[in-house]
């Protein structure tokens, strides 16, 4: 929040510090970074993402620390779901159903360095029990345990009172979704906070009902918001394109630097 208010959100020094003193300062010996570029992103360019990635790199080996950061392009919906407790439901239903979306696919990938840093094998091995944990739903069951353990009940989530549909006025293919005025756009809703004394609303967000590429028709539901506040002003042209060619560069992950 600090950070926020100061206008040094997008610090690469502050960025590497950051993350990477708190890593230090657990204990941590095996570490895995996903460092989403795009506009919605703090890095907005791959060449940021490296110079990030080299850093805290660097100050993982000055730390005895083996660091592996993956490159991920944000300028395509990881998940569908944006807001705390709306997050926190695709989660579940991803662990859950193991859907063959670009959410589960990168958490796979995650996971996979996870397991072959802490348990000392090859990548391909610990995909394989990344895989079986997941299909075997133990990874499911640990999420529980988890949140039992903790006090909570996965049942209770947050709900907003108010749901209001943005709908498409044309017919093509969905090529864009504008991450940066999603964002906005959901923390208006009360998701987020513009001061560091705003109070955030749990349940509010946005569901992105339309992937990339997608056909999408007259009238077709685009994104659903969630809120306990008025909905501002949309200018749906600023939230997503609809283009009569699909779009070719949806890369999910750019680079893996080690």
């Amino acid at each position: 929040a600090l950070r926020d208010v100061t206008g040094t959100t997008e610090s690469i020094p502050l960025i590497a510090s950051s993350i990477m003193s708190k890593k230090i300062a657990s204990g941590s010996k095996n570490l895995v970074l996903d460092i989403k570029i795009g506009e919605g992103a703090l890095i907005k360019d791959i060449d940021s993402g490296r110079r990030l990635a080299n850093l805290m790199i660097k100050i993982g080996k000055e730390n005895d620390m083996k660091v592996v950061c993956l490159l991920t392009n944000m300028d395509i919906p990881l998940g569908n779901n944006i807001g705390n407790s709306l997050e926190v439901l695709e989660a579940i239903n991803t662990l859950y159903y193991n859907p063959n979306n670009n959410l589960n696919k990168l958490c796979i990938e995650l996971a996979s360095y996870m397991v072959s840093l802490g348990l000392n094998i090859n990548y391909e091995e610990a995909k394989e029990k990344v895989l079986e944990s997941i299909s075997s739903r133990k990874a499911y069951n640990k999420l529980l345990e988890f949140v039992s353990y903790q006090g909570g009940n996965i049942n209770e989530l947050p709900k907003s009172n108010y749901i209001y549909e943005v709908k498409s006025d044309r017919e093509g293919y969905l090529t864009n979704i504008h991450s940066l005025e999603i964002a906005k756009l959901s923390s208006s809703l009360g998701s987020g906070r513009k001061n560091k004394e705003d109070k955030i609303d749990y349940s509010a967000g946005i569901i992105i009902n339309k992937n990339i590429n997608d056909k999408v028709n007259v009238g077709d539901t685009v994104l659903t918001l969630y809120t306990n506040r008025e909905v501002p002003s949309i200018d749906k042209d600023k939230l997503f394109t609809i283009d009569n060619n699909i779009n070719n560069d949806i890369k999910l992950i750019y680079e893996v630097i080690k």
